[in-house]
C-alpha cells in the first residue's frame, strides 16, 4: 500500500505536497505493517495482497520499463560486489558443512555410496542409471567432490555447496540481461542468503545440478537472442541436454524453453523469421548431448518413467503420500486439494519433505511480500518477452513439481525455481527505487536514502534467512526420515573400530542397509534382527566384540540382554531435548562365548 503515495508524490511538486505525500507513505508503511502482523490466516491475507498489488502496478506505470537500457560490460564495481555476493554464498552454504545439518539423509548416504562406485571403477558404462534410476552421470559431481576432499560426509556435500556457489554466477548475468545491473545484483543476493537455496546446497544430493544447468541454458538462450550468433544457441542446447543427465526436475527445461519460443513465434512473425536458425542450433545441440542417454532410455523405458509413476498425483500414489485423503473417483478435486497446499508455500509454509521438511513459509517476511508485488507486476507486463518468460518459468515448475507430484509440497523437487522467486522480489526492489527517485525532488539526499534503505532490506532479509535456517529449522529436524538416529548410530559404530559386530533391532523404522549407515560406516558387520529369539543369545562365540544397537520401540529385548549378559554394557543416546533415541548393550566376545556354551550345554 505504500506505493501508492509514490503515486501520489510524483503528481505534487510543492513542499507541502511532499510533505503531505511523506505523512501518506509513512501511514501506510506502519498500517500495512500491522495488518500484516496481526494476520495469522493466509487466505484473510489474500485481499490485502491483492489491493497492494493493484496499487503497486498504478503506481510505477511503465516507467520502470522506460528506464531499462542495453546490457553494458559489467564495470569493476559490479563484479566486486558479484565476488562479494559470491563469497557471502559460499559461507552460508559451506559453514561446518560436514556438521551442519547434524542428520545425514539416507539418500545423501545412497548418492555417496553411487558416487564412490563411480571413483573405484565399479560402474560398467556412464550411459547408465544409478541409484533411484537417476542417470548414473549426476553422480560424477559427486565423486569428484570426493576426490578432492576426501570419501566422508564433508566430500559429499561440498560437492553441493560448489555447485550452488556457481549458480550465481549464470543467474547473476541472465538477470542482468532480462533487466538490468541494479535488479541482477539485488536478485543474486536475495538468492544467495534464500534458506531454501541454502538448505538444498548443504545436501549431498544432486537436486540443485538441475538450477545450475537450467539458469545456464537460459542465460545462453536470451544472449541468443540478443546476439543472433550460433555458439550461444549452441551453449544453450548443450547445457539444456546435459541437464537431462540430471536430476528429474531437468526433463522440465525443455518445456520451458519450448513453451516460450512457441508463444514467442505466435506474438510476432519476425521472431521465427529472424531466429529460427538458431533456435534450429539449440535444439539440434540438444538432442545430440542427450542422443546416448534418450537411446538407453527407448530400451528402458521403466527407468525413465519409474519416479514420475510414482509420484504422479493422478496416479497410482497410495504408497508415496498416506497423510492425506483423495478423492480416488475425482481428478479434479486431487488437483484443487494439491493447489491448496502448494500455493500458500511462498506466505504460509511449509514442505513436507524428509530432506528439508521446514514447515514455516518458503521466503522470509520481507522477501514474500516483494515476490508477490514482483509476480503481480509480471502479471500486468506479461505482454513483454521477459515477463512472460519468467511466469512460464514460475508456473511450470510450481505445476509440474508441486500440484502435478506427491507429496505436495516436496521443495526439493522445486529447486529450479528458486531463482525466479529472486527475480520477482528484486524487480520489486528495482522498481521502488527507481519510482522513489523520480518522485522527490532532492536527489542526492534521495540517492543517500534510498542506499540506506535498500541496504537494511537487505541485511533484514540475510539475517531473517540466517535466522530462520540455523535457529529456527534445525532445532525442529531431529528424527526425519530417521537420518539423525541412523547418522549417530553409524558415527557411534564408527568409534568402536573394526573389532565389534552389530545387531540392529530397528525394523520397520531403521535397517543396517541404510543409506546413512552404509555410507558413514562402510566397513561395518551387522546384521539386522527382525527375530530376537533367534540372536538373542547367540548359538556360537566369534573373533568380534557384539554391540546390540536398540531403537526405543525395541527396549522390552533389554531384559532378555542382561539375563544372558549380566557383564554387557548399557549405553543410552538422547537428543538435545532429552529424549531417548537408542541404546547400546555392548558385549564381549568372551561373554558371548561363555553363554554360547551354557546355551549349548544338555
Amino acid at each position: 500500500m505504500a506505493y501508492s503515495s509514490s503515486f501520489l508524490a510524483r503528481r505534487v511538486t510543492s513542499l507541502q505536497g511532499e510533505r503531505i505525500a511523506n505523512l501518506v507513505l509513512l501511514l501506510t508503511l506502519i498500517g500495512g505493517a500491522l495488518v500484516l502482523k496481526t494476520l495469522s490466516s493466509f487466505r484473510a491475507a489474500v485481499p490485502l495482497y491483492v489491493a497492494a498489488v493493484i496499487l503497486f502496478v498504478l503506481a510505477i506505470g511503465n516507467r520502470f520499463e522506460t528506464r531499462q537500457r542495453k546490457a553494458e560490460r559489467p564495470a569493476r564495481w559490479e563484479i566486486a560486489c558479484l565476488l562479494g555476493i559470491l563469497a557471502l554464498g559460499f559461507i552460508l552454504q559451506g559453514y561446518r558443512v560436514a556438521a551442519i545439518p547434524p542428520g545425514f539423509h539416507g539418500d545423501e548416504g545412497e548418492s555417496g555410496m553411487q558416487a564412490l562406485q563411480l571413483l573405484h571403477g565399479e560402474v560398467g558404462s556412464l550411459i547408465s542409471v544409478g541409484w533411484y534410476h537417476l542417470p548414473m552421470l549426476s553422480f560424477v559431481w559427486h565423486a569428484l567432490s570426493m576426490r578432492i576432499f576426501g570419501e566422508t560426509v564433508y566430500g559429499l556435500r561440498m560437492s553441493s555447496v560448489i555447485v550452488g556457489t556457481l549458480t550465481l554466477i549464470p543467474f547473476f548475468f541472465l538477470t542482468r540481461l532480462l533487466f538490468d545491473r541494479t535488479t541482477a545484483l539485488l536478485a543474486t543476493f536475495l538468492l544467495a542468503v534464500s534458506h531454501p537455496f541454502i538448505a538444498l546446497n548443504r545436501l549431498g544430493i544432486n537436486y540443485t545440478q538441475t538450477t545450475l544447468f537450467e539458469v545456464t541454458t537460459f542465460y545462453f538462450l536470451f544472449r541468443g537472442l540478443r546476439s543472433r550468433k550460433w555458439w550461444d544457441f549452441a551453449a544453450s542446447g548443450l547445457f539444456m541436454g546435459g541437464g537431462l543427465y540430471l536430476y528429474y526436475a531437468s526433463r522440465l527445461v525443455p518445456f520451458i524453453v519450448l513453451g516460450f519460443l512457441f508463444c514467442a513465434c505466435l506474438a510476432s512473425r519476425r521472431f521465427l523469421r529472424e531466429h529460427w536458425r538458431g533456435i534450429a542450433v539449440l535444439w539440434l545441440s540438444a538432442i545430440l548431448v542427450f542422443a546416448p542417454m534418450g537411446l538407453y532410455f527407448t530400451r528402458h523405458p521403466w527407468h525413465f518413467m519409474s519416479r514420475t509413476t510414482n509420484v504422479f498425483a493422478l496416479g497410482d500414489r497410495g504408497w508415496v503420500d498416506t497423510s492425506y485423503s483423495y478423492p480416488q473417483d475425482s481428478g479434479a478435486l486431487t488437483l484443487l486439494g494439491q493447489a491448496s497446499r502448494v500455493l500458500p508455500l511462498f506466505n504460509y509454509g511449509g514442505d513436507t519433505s524428509g530432506q528439508y521438511g521446514y514447515r514455516g513459509p518458503m521466503l522470509d517476511y520481507v522477501t514474500a511480500i516483494l515476490f508477490v508485488l514482483g509476480l503481480g507486476y509480471s502479471f500486468a507486463h506479461a505482454l513483454r518477452s521477459r515477463y512472460f518468460f519468467l511466469l512460464i518459468w514460475f508456473w511450470a515448475t510450481l505445476i509440474a513439481g508441486g500440484v502435478l507430484t506427491l507429496p505436495a509440497p516436496f521443495v526439493p523437487r522445486l529447486a529450479g525455481m528458486l531463482p525466479v522467486l529472486s527475480i520477482f522480489a528484486a524487480v520489486t526492489m528495482a522498481a521502488t527505487v527507481h519510482i522513489l527517485q523520480d518522485a522527490w525532488v532532492n536527489r542526492r539526499a534521495t540517492n543517500a536514502a534510498l542506499g540506506v534503505l535498500v541496504a537494511l532490506t537487505l541485511g533484514a532479509t540475510a539475517y531473517l534467512n540466517y535466522d530462520t535456517y540455523f535457529n529456527k529449522y534445525l532445532p525442529t529436524i531431529q528424527g526425519w526420515a530417521m537420518r539423525e538416529p541412523a547418522t549417530a548410530i553409524a558415527r557411534y559404530v564408527v568409534s568402536l573400530g573394526g573389532d565389534y559386530e552389530v545387531f540392529l533391532l530397528g525394523q520397520p523404522k531403521l535397517y543396517v542397509r541404510h543409506g546413512t549407515i552404509r555410507f558413514i560406516a562402510r566397513d561395518m558387520m551387522g546384521t539386522d534382527v527382525p527375530d530376537p529369539s533367534l540372536y538373542i543369545p547367540l548359538r556360537a562365540g566369534g573373533e568380534r566384540n557384539v554391540v546390540y544397537i536398540l531403537l526405543p520401540s525395541h527396549l522390552h529385548h533389554l531384559t532378555s540382554l542382561q539375563q544372558y549378559y549380566p557383564q554387557g554394557v548399557l549405553r543410552n543416546f538422547t537428543r538435545e531435548s532429552g529424549e531417548l533415541w537408542f541404546t547400546t548393550f555392548e558385549v564381549s566376545k568372551e561373554d558371548i562365548a561363555a553363554a554360547a556354551d551354557l546355551y549349548a550345554s544338555p
